[in-house]
């Protein structure tokens, strides 16, 4: 089976052992089907509005892409151009999915809309936060204390 896996957080050039788990559990998918990676991060320091580099050095392909991060309209647009370089980059590699894998879906759900809705790809998501755990409720702001209820 042909599987996308999206991810907005690993690889992290700021800190490359954040997301580890992600790369595991990555891995193991490899492992067993035919994979190609998308991952996205924001970076303030970033000279260029969006840039990519192959991510092949993990043992599957694909690509981590880079953009601008910062306030306002401009970063979203910056944002949104990276994610879909990242499926131009994908469909010039001939890889056409079977089935996408997103982790931390609220990042990347324009991208997932627009695959589900042109493609018809099933989604699986997953989301790896510990933020809503009992004993991290006091470090919570109200209005995310209350959206742990809904």
């Amino acid at each position: 089976m042909k599987i996308l896996l999206l991810t907005p957080w690993f690889p992290n050039p700021e800190n490359p052992t954040l997301g580890n788990f992600i790369l595991r559990q990555f891995e193991l998918i490899a492992a067993h089907h035919d994979v190609y990676l998308l991952a996205f991060s924001a970076n303030r320091t970033a000279g260029k509005s969006v840039s990519c580099e192959s991510t092949e050095k993990y043992g599957f392909k694909g690509w981590h892409i880079t953009h601008r991060s910062g306030q306002g309209p401009l970063s979203w647009r910056y944002a949104r151009k990276g994610r879909s370089l990242g499926l131009s980059l994908m469909e010039e590699d001939s890889f056409f999915p079977e089935l996408v894998h997103a982790q931390i879906a609220h990042q990347i759900g324009d991208l997932l809309h627009r695959i589900k809705k042109n493609r018809s790809i099933p989604i699986v998501s997953s989301e790896h936060w510990s933020g809503y755990l009992e004993e991290r409720n006091e470090n919570l702001r109200t209005a995310e204390r209350f959206r742990k209820w809904l």
